[in-house]
Parts: structure tokens; sequence; C-alpha cells
């Protein structure tokens, strides 16, 4: 049984940054029980443990008299009958008991750092911490990961921590957290495309004049927090220009800039950029795991929330404004029905449909990336149906669709088709002419054949 919680002391020669404050710690005496292996979230630590909890139930001297070691756990961010979990996000903290020379175990604390309320990134957000504590961030961060999956999320909560104030930053709560959040703070700019002054309409791409306007923002003090932080959202969209005017400034940026590029193509890149940058890639979540957190946290129901899982392809920020947003799935379902209108159809309705695609291009390109995207999970999905794979399908609220035309063309054209989607993209990103680019795609899409006698895909 957990005994009764009680007030922890400092103990004797602890890091600045693990110590108790006065407000805080609460600590729970973790009875003595044989020890067992200890999952990876705890790496190594060794001693006993309590429900899976490392701790060394040591008896130690506290005010004259004996007590167990204590593990000490903040009780702040841990939710009823959710302990093992939320522990399982938690890092060492290195707090040894206070009976160092007696204590065989050498106990060791679990100490809540910081709350970033972010999904499936702890590899990087336990490496931002540990930066923060040691005051060893680096100067300029590239984040890269496909779209949707919590860069620009990650880039705002790295803002927050530098510039916290709270006891575990980013905590969320306090002035500087709370403005960032709102958009408001002084010190965070966000640098993206902007509209043209005379025209009104959206450039495609941030231009030399915004990069410039930062330089000369760069050079001043913080108006209120620590760190003047600059996010660049999209720096795939930097113009050449601006490109090699932001080079200068990464080079030797002041102590009090942290600059932050999020990329989904990382490629389109100078590399003399990426190689000024620290790399951190955002990885998508395993699709239990998100089915797990879509389900408990925004209560959507199991079948849902694994249809949201493996059409999100584990990016979370798409599955959870799916969430608040249905017509992102509408608009989803739009864009399956106009794929099979173009492929059921003549080569009259797919020029048309090139012609809209080029268009649309010019005004935004991230439309027609979009749109790819959703061509190329299709056909892929064909193929691993061909290849007797269905658990593998993406699209599995059209299964019934897919194994339909599956039946209806070769895999070899299938291949096909892929490959020159993804020449097709290449192409659009070395600026070829999109309407010919695109008209090429049209065809190279096969004609569907009459549909033979039905098969059973397993």
């Amino acid at each position: 049984m957990v005994g009764p919680v009680r007030r922890s002391g400092s103990g004797p020669g602890l890091p600045e940054h693990i110590r108790p404050s006065r407000k805080l710690p609460q600590a729970i005496p973790l009875r003595a029980q044989p020890s067992r292996a200890l999952g990876a979230p705890y790496g190594r630590l060794q001693g006993t443990a309590h429900n899976g909890i490392p701790g060394c139930g040591h008896p130690v001297s506290a005010g004259g008299g004996s007590q167990d070691c204590l593990l000490t756990v903040r009780l702040s961010r841990l939710r009823p009958g959710r302990l093992r979990g939320d522990l399982a996000a938690l890092r060492s903290g290195g707090l040894p008991c206070d009976s160092q020379q007696s204590c065989p175990n050498r106990c060791t604390a679990i100490v809540i750092m910081a709350a970033w309320k972010i999904h499936g990134q702890e590899h990087l957000t336990q490496t931002l911490d540990r930066g923060i504590r040691q005051g060893q961030l680096a100067h300029a961060y590239l984040l890269v990961g496909p779209p949707h999956i919590g860069k620009d999320t990650l880039a705002l909560q790295l803002a927050q921590a530098v510039n916290c104030v709270g006891e575990d930053p980013p905590c969320g709560q306090c002035l500087q957290c709370r403005r960032i959040e709102r958009g408001i703070h002084p010190d965070i700019q966000r640098i993206v495309p902007t509209p043209d002054e005379k025209t009104g309409r959206m450039h495609t791409e941030i231009r030399i004049d915004q990069v410039r306007a930062i330089e000369r923002a760069i050079a001043l003090q913080p108006y209120e927090g620590r760190y003047r932080v600059f996010i660049f959202e999209g720096a795939e969209r930097l113009s050449p220009d601006a490109a090699n005017a932001l080079l200068k400034t990464l080079e030797e940026p002041p102590a009090h800039v942290l600059l932050l590029l999020t990329a989904a193509e990382e490629e389109a890149l100078l590399p003399t950029i990426r190689s000024r940058c620290q790399r951190l890639e955002l990885r998508p979540l395993p699709e239990d795991r998100l089915v797990t957190m879509l389900a408990e946290e925004h209560g959507v129901s199991p079948e849902d929330a694994r249809l949201l899982a493996r059409i999100s392809g584990g990016n979370v920020g798409w599955a959870v404004s799916a969430v608040a947003n249905p017509r992102l799935l509408d608009e989803r379902q739009r864009r399956l029905e106009t794929l099979l209108s173009v492929v059921d159809g003549g080569m009259e309705r797919r020029f048309q449909y090139a012609q809209e695609l080029a268009q649309q291009f010019g005004r935004d390109r991230n439309t027609v990336r979009e749109e790819m995207g959703f061509w190329l999970l299709w056909w892929r999905d064909l193929l691993v149906l061909m290849q007797q794979a269905p658990e593998l399908v993406v699209n599995v609220d059209w299964r019934q669709t897919l194994e339909d035309r599956a039946r209806r063309f070769h895999a070899g054209e299938v291949a096909r088709v892929v490959r020159e989607l993804v020449a097709t993209l290449e192409r659009l990103e070395q600026n070829a002419i999109s309407r010919m680019a695109l008209d090429v795609l049209m065809l190279t899409l096969p004609a569907p054949k009459p549909v033979p006698a039905r098969q059973e895909m397993a």
C-alpha cells in the first residue's frame, strides 16, 4: 500500500533544476517490494518497485525517526487510474536518497520536469527539456515531418518553454505561456506568406522583405520574455532570395534569439540552411496509441477512432482536427469522389481535371500537394489489395470500392501510376509548367476494364 502523503525534504547537494520548491512537491512513500524488471520507460533504474514504479525502500533516518526512502513524484500532473501510463512519460531526475553512503541501491526519484502537450514526440521533448535545464539549446532548430503531425504546435510550445516563468516549463498557466498560446506575445513572431498589398492575393512564398524585417527585429532585446522566437512555418516556401538572406541570420544570431523552422519537405530547403539548424524529426503516433488517445481524450467511439487513426497515418494534428471539424472528413469524401470520377471518366474529364488542378496550383500549392497525396494513397491501396494484404489498406471505409477497382486494373498499370504520381510531384516542385505536368499524369492513367467474374480478395 502507498503510505500517507507527506512533504519531501530537499536533501543535501541537490541540483537546482530538481530541488523541490516550497509550493509544490509532495512525495509518496513506496513500501519495499521485491524488485522486478522495469520496462523501457524507466530506463535502467535499479532497486525495488511498487506497481512497477522504481524506488529502493531502504530505511533512512529523517528527523530522528525512520522511514522508507521516498520516490518523489509531483502530483499535479498525475491522473487517477493512469499512474503507470503517466509515469512512463517522465524522466529520471537522478535524485539520490538522504543516506547515500548506506543505501546500496542509490534510490532514484522520477520528477515531472515539463508538461508538453504534444503526443508521441517524447524523444524530442526530453531532448529539449534537457537543453533548457542545462542552458544548452541550439540557436536554430529545423522541425521536420509530414503535414499535420504537430510541427507548428511543437514550435509554439518550445517558445512557451523558453519564456515560461512557471515551475514545469512549459506550464501553460503563467502569463507568458497564455499570451503565446493566444498569439499576442510581442516576442514571438510567426513568418508565413502574406497577401500582396496591392492586389490582396496571397503570396505563395515567404519573401525577402519579410526576412529583412526579421533581421532588423532580431537586434532588439526581448520586450517581455527571456527569448525572442521567430517561427518560419513551412520554411520550404522561402523564396530563393529570402533563403539566401536568412543564411546570414542563421550563422550567428544574438543569444536572446531562437530561430525555429518547420518543413514538411526538408529537401526543398537549401543544404546550407539545413546544416545551420539542429534537426528535430517528428514521428507519426502508432495507430493503437492514437486510437486510445482519441477515445480517452476526445470521446471518439472505438470504430471511428480506428478509422481516424488509419486515414491520418498517425498524424495527431489531422486526427484531432477531424474530430473538432467534421468538414475535414467531408472534404476527404469529396476528393475521393472526384478521384473516382476522373479515373472512370474519359480523356475529356481527365484533361478538365488537370486544368482545374493547374489553376489551383497557381493559387495554393499546398492544396494541390494534399490532393496528390490522396491520389497516392488510393493507388497504393489498390497495390496492397492486389498483393493480398488488405490489413494495410489506409482508406478502410472505401474497401469495397477499392476491391472493385482492383479487379479492373493490372498490378503493372497501378505501379506505373504510382511512379508517375511521384514524378509529377517532383516536377511541380522543380517549377515545371504545371498544366503540362498534370496532363502527362492524366495520360498515364489506365482505362478501367470491364469487371471480371467476382473473386474474393481476402
